[in-house]
């Protein structure tokens, strides 16, 4: 089979002969609470014993099956879990369950970070090996993907395209177990196994924990994991257990505070452990008097072997380490002590440092997410959980404290100054101090625009609580400006691996980072806010209405400054316009949306610096509604009221200049959309002419937006009708070389929105909006195409030419042979969806 070195691959076979004690001893270790070990499963097999099954198990084997039928060459399941309600043994059960029946190789994710590039190799040498779809377990993800720019499913995606790897079946089914616990996030499709139990359930663990009080009578009773899970979670169950412990005394042996160590690790990380060789020589003490040296804490610890066979300490349940951390606090031992304890005693070397970052990074600076179900998007807590329960239990010092402790104990780390200057800036409001330790992180990754995006965010807190003269405002604002360029500057370099200049760190982003861009506009907003509140004449000036030069309130000010406010209102618009069309034309994924108010924010930002006395040309409305761009105007197929008048405008400015394809094409659209809204417009054969006037003329300029709705007008039929003749394969290319040049560095890996799905009706009826509809709410309405993949590539077929498409879902193109899809347009070119074969 050869050796897989991030995957540990279901073999039963090797458990044959396994001595009977060694069994036992895991099955004893597995009911105290520790993780479930392959060998479980054989040896109960073996005993005739049964596993409890949790009533989603059959949930999960029902959706399984239904995504070993899906036409996806990877496909995902997730399965998020309150951490210690057993998720990871339904998980485990189910992929023993499947390779029974001879059909998957099952594997799961090494319990180690890895790189992820090495974990996709070894996913599709297993599949190569043996041609079976490969069922892979990523138990505690998080940790694994903490650093990761593209998920495991789309690296894996994007490595069978490369190597084209063909199958009429998935070739990976992924499963998730997420541990982050349920109040956190909610993902749309993904099942829950939560810490509460059936009636069903309850007794079949009072049945199991029966079986096990006769068949170890000496220990049962330390059986922590199975005794929670009998008793459905109750924790006063777990309270009963630290109410029979002594109060601890004001003198802290080494067994208290690892036990607190131990504590603190298992709540605020769910699957995390520490090594027993380090916890060892924590205690000063032998393997052989590990539990004994634990004292009356060595029943909640739990010492179990990872794949690599490295011994490990844990404590017994989730629910335990909670309420450990509760009792030490009030026994005067808190999280900020013990995690200063933690630092300074378990990352000594090389070695510890690798297994325990992930760890204290995610305790420190991880930030939980927040789900709108109803929006679609996702929002994050202000800091990581550990350092919120810090600061409401202890003090803001404390936080402040510990997480220098960490800045200093990894000395090339940004992420940790970073998360200090965070806090600086959000929690005490010391600016000077946010600052000094937002430069700190930047130095030790110069060119990574998401740690230089902390230094602009705290001159923006900073302006917005100033409350000070013309030059503060000036002064701070214009740090925030040149904080937020520089960090968009190296955001449009991330598409392309590049190196720290200070430690060598690797910086590329599958996704550009645009929050420079809207940083930008939120301080334009600011300064206009506070500049306008000292004095109202400061707003003609910020819209040069009146000149900078020419104003009084300008004389005193620095020559820099009169710079800046000189070039406020064109910043404004240029970012404005970058938002408009990014918003526009892209999203997150195919799941999630930007938070609305962004979208929202910069449009009252730009028309903020539009002013107030402008001329009433047709430019100007056109701004004032938003709709002076191609994007604008598309997003106005949301407010018909206002449509009738954009292309009353559009067509004003067209007539005046019909050469110009820019124009043109806001004219075109503006028909297009208006025809959508039922009003009457000009024919389609007069919008054909006027796209096609202008490619005679060569006035194109290579506009995505141009091609557009050249291919969307002339599709399918129409591009050979009457005198105009159209080369619907060279419309494609040059939208694509199109694209490339203007959008591609800024939304690559970002889901690109379709624009219009072709229907089967003829003229405009055979357009239908993308905003008006979902493709899934369409049912029968596109017309159905007929097309074939060669080489992983996707063409459509029209009479006798074969012209290239872009599958939606790149994991929906699995193998040669001929297909048939749902056509739309997004601002690439052409899109196959919902393709079948």
């Amino acid at each position: 089979m050869g050796e897989h070195e991030t995957l540990d691959i279901l073999v039963p076979e090797k458990f044959t002969g396994t001595v009977p004690g060694d069994a036992q001893q895991l099955e004893e270790n597995y009911y105290k609470g520790a993780p479930p070990q392959w060998l479980n499963f054989f040896w109960a097999e073996e005993r005739g014993q049964q596993f409890v099954k949790r009533d989603q198990y059959a949930v999960l084997q029902s959706r399984m099956e239904q995504h070993r039928r899906r036409a996806l060459s990877v496909t995902e399941v997730k399965l998020r879990h309150d951490p210690g309600s057993g998720a990871s043994t339904v998980a485990m059960q189910l992929l023993w369950d499947q390779h029974k029946k001879g059909d998957l190789t099952c594997a799961r994710v090494k319990d180690l970070p890895r790189e992820q590039d090495r974990i996709v190799k070894d996913v599709i040498q297993l599949y190569q090996a043996h041609e079976k779809t490969v069922l892979l377990l990523a138990d505690n993800v998080q940790i694994m993907e903490d650093n990761q720019n593209k998920s495991l499913k789309d690296s894996l995606i994007d490595e069978i395209r490369a190597r084209c790897i063909g199958s009429k079946t998935p070739v990976v089914i992924i499963l998730v177990c997420d541990r982050e616990g349920l109040s956190e996030q909610r993902e749309q499709n993904s099942l829950e196994i939560t810490a509460q139990l059936s009636p069903d359930e309850q007794k079949q663990f009072e049945v199991k924990y029966e079986d096990c009080a006769r068949r170890f009578n000496e220990t049962h009773a330390n059986f922590h994991g199975l005794k929670i899970m009998r008793d459905n979670f109750d924790p006063r169950a777990v309270q009963e257990i630290f109410r029979v412990l002594k109060p601890l005394t004001k003198e802290r042996p080494r067994q208290v505070q690892l036990f607190a160590i131990l504590a603190l690790v298992n709540s605020f990380v769910p699957g995390s452990y520490l090594l027993q060789e380090q916890c060892l020589a924590f205690l000063g003490t032998s393997e052989n008097e590990f539990l004994e040296k634990m004292g009356p804490f060595s029943h909640l610890c739990i010492v179990f072997a990872t794949e690599q066979e490295r011994k490990c300490v844990r404590l017994a349940h989730q629910m335990i380490a909670n309420e450990c951390v509760k009792w030490l606090t009030a026994s005067g031992i808190t999280l900020g002590d013990t995690t200063q304890n933690f630092l300074g005693n378990f990352f000594s070397d090389q070695e510890s440092q690798s297994t325990y970052l992930p760890i204290a990074k995610k305790m420190l600076t991880k930030r939980a997410t927040i789900w709108n179900n109803t929006q679609k998007h996702v929002r994050k807590h202000r800091f990581s959980k550990l350092i919120q329960h810090i600061e409401r239990g202890e003090s803001s010092d404390v936080c402040v404290r510990v997480l220098k402790e960490a800045s200093d104990r990894f000395d090339v780390n940004p992420f940790f100054p970073q998360a200090l200057a965070r806090f600086y800036d959000l929690q005490v409001k010391n600016y000077d101090l946010a600052v000094y330790w937002a430069n700190i992180a930047i130095k030790r990754h110069d060119n990574n625009s998401f740690v230089m995006d902390t230094l602009g965010q705290v001159y923006k807190h900073q302006l917005h609580n100033s409350r000070a003269t013309v030059e503060d405002v000036l002064r701070v604002g214009n740090l925030a400006i040149k904080a937020f360029r520089d960090e968009t500057k190296a955001a449009k370099n991330e598409d392309v691996v590049s190196e720290s200049r200070n430690n060598g760190l690797k910086n590329a982003y599958a996704k550009f980072n645009f929050r420079g861009i809207y940083g930008s506009l939120e301080v334009a907003s600011k300064m206009f806010y506070h500049l306008e509140s000292l004095d109202e004449n400061w707003c003609d000036v910020l819209v040069l209405e009146t000149p900078v030069h020419a104003s009084p309130l300008s004389r005193s000010l620095k020559e820099e400054h009169r710079q800046l406010i000189g070039n406020l209102r064109h910043d404004v618009e240029t970012n404005f316009e970058f938002l408009e069309w990014f918003l526009t034309y892209s999203k997150p994924n195919v799941w999630t949306t930007d938070p609305p108010d962004i979208r929202d924010n910069a449009t009252k930002i730009y028309k903020m610096f539009l002013g107030r006395n402008a001329a009433e040309t047709p430019e100007h409305t056109l701004k004032n509604y938003t709709a002076y761009s191609f994007p604008g105007i598309n997003w106005k197929i949301k407010d018909h009221n206002e449509l009738s008048l954009i292309r009353n405008l559009w067509m004003k400015i067209h007539s005046e200049d019909p050469l110009d394809a820019n124009n043109a094409q806001n004219y075109v659209l503006s028909e297009i959309l208006l025809n959508h809204a039922g009003e009457p417009t000009a024919s389609i054969q007069d919008l054909q002419r006027i796209l096609a006037e202008i490619m005679m003329k060569g006035n194109s300029q290579s506009s995505p937006e141009f091609y557009l709705l050249v291919l969307s007008l002339f599709w399918p039929e129409e591009h050979q009708s009457g005198a105009l003749k159209i080369n619907l394969d060279d419309m494609v290319e040059r939208m694509r070389q199109s694209y490339d040049v203007k959008y591609k560095k800024f939304l690559r890996s970002r889901y690109l929105v379709p624009i219009f799905y072709i229907g089967s009706g003829r003229g405009f009826q055979k357009l239908i909006h993308c905003w008006k509809f979902t493709i899934d709410e369409l049912g029968d309405v596109p017309r159905r195409f007929s097309g074939t993949v060669q080489n992983f590539k996707v063409f459509v077929c029209i009479a006798d030419k074969k012209i290239q498409v872009s599958p939606d879902l790149k994991a929906s193109v699995m193998t040669d042979g001929p297909v048939t899809f749902d056509l739309g347009f997004n601002i690439r070119g052409p899109v196959a969806y919902n393709i079948k074969y």
